[in-house]
């Protein structure tokens, strides 16, 4: 959880079936997860919510179109710490398919992971959330 933020939780029913729902709201901010499954292990799930100008960026005078950037290097930095391995080795990658870019995945040394990737900026905060396995 981010510093400062209070989380909410439960179930949502859809025709899909159960969504296990999370809501952290903090200063500025509204970050929701959501996970197939009343019964989802929160405690899986890595997420991170930061303002635009700490960690994510050297220099927060850039211009916003370099937010996608922005989030990426600050997942890719927390998962190389969580892995215990340089940021250099992972690459996030989205494959172009008959509707456009797909879903980011995950690659280390250019092997493709199971890791579920989910990335979000929007002007003052980036976001990211993933569902570990290690």
């Amino acid at each position: 959880m981010s510093e400062g933020a209070s989380t909410s939780s439960g179930t949502v029913e859809t025709p899909s079936g159960t969504i296990a729902v999370r809501v952290e709201t903090g200063d500025g901010f509204v970050h929701s997860l959501g996970m197939l499954g009343s019964r989802s292990n929160w405690d899986q799930v890595v997420h991170q919510v930061l303002p635009m100008g700490t960690r994510a960026t050297r220099d927060v005078t850039q211009p916003a179109r370099f937010e996608s950037q922005r989030v990426r290097e600050v997942f890719k930095q927390s998962l190389a710490d969580l892995l215990g391995c340089e940021p250099g080795r992972i690459d996030i990658v989205r494959q172009k398919g008959p509707r456009g870019l797909g879903s980011p995945s995950v690659r280390v040394d250019g092997s493709r992971t199971d890791i579920d990737l989910s990335m979000s900026h929007d002007g003052r905060f980036l976001a990211f959330a993933c569902l570990s396995f290690f």
